[in-house]
């Protein structure tokens, strides 16, 4: 997951039980100031903050050299 600002985006998650990791094709984006159990997915409502995110999530992997 990455973090900016009251915005998170899930790549990957676990099951109910917390064991089994699901890998998302789209990322789950959640606003943890107003949904803090992270239950409402607002993807589809905010894909300015996703290409966002993801544009600081490409330009760290390339600072680190992947």
């Amino acid at each position: 997951a990455i973090r900016l600002g009251s915005w998170k985006l899930h790549f990957t998650t676990t099951d109910e039980f917390g064991r089994e990791a699901i890998e998302h094709e789209k990322p789950l984006l959640f606003n943890i100031d107003e949904d803090p159990s992270e239950r409402i997915d607002v993807a589809s409502q905010h894909p300015d903050i996703i290409a966002e995110i993801l544009k600081l999530k490409s330009e760290h992997e390339k600072s680190v050299g992947n």
